[in-house]
């Protein structure tokens, strides 16, 4: 539940801090403070993504597998379970809270094209669809 919590708390304060392209070094820093503080609360592994402005910068830190040993790469699953819903709407409403999205947005309007066509009625499904 420790790393659970880590990483909500971790994306939670990344959503809400890239907001700008000048505020990417400040955010590399507490990308590294998270991470350093998540190893230091005895999380084994944590892994960071964060695309602002079309560059991605990723940070990870510890141990993917504490049996063999192997430090956390960029390309390591970790599984999170059932809180990829919950993330996916607190990040939605903080972009509706900051008008980047409208409610009323439909999936065509939102995702890339090379999505939305495999996607019945993706002209008609709004983000609030119910």
């Amino acid at each position: 539940m420790k790393s659970l919590s880590l990483l909500l708390t971790a994306l939670m304060t990344l959503t809400l801090s890239c907001r700008s392209h000048s505020q990417l070094s400040g955010l590399e820093r507490q990308m590294e403070e998270t991470l350093e503080n998540g190893i230091q609360q005895g999380n084994p592994g944590i892994s960071m993504l964060v695309k602002i402005n079309g560059r991605v910068i990723r940070r990870q830190a510890g141990l993917a597998s504490m049996k063999q040993q192997e430090k956390v790469t960029k390309d390591d699953v970790f599984r999170v379970a059932s809180i990829t819903k919950w993330l996916t709407m607190f990040v939605v409403c903080d972009l509706v809270d900051n008008k980047e999205l409208a409610w009323t947005n439909t999936l065509t309007q939102i995702l890339p094209s090379e999505i939305t066509s495999s996607i019945p009625y993706s002209e008609q499904i709004t983000i609030r669809h119910q």
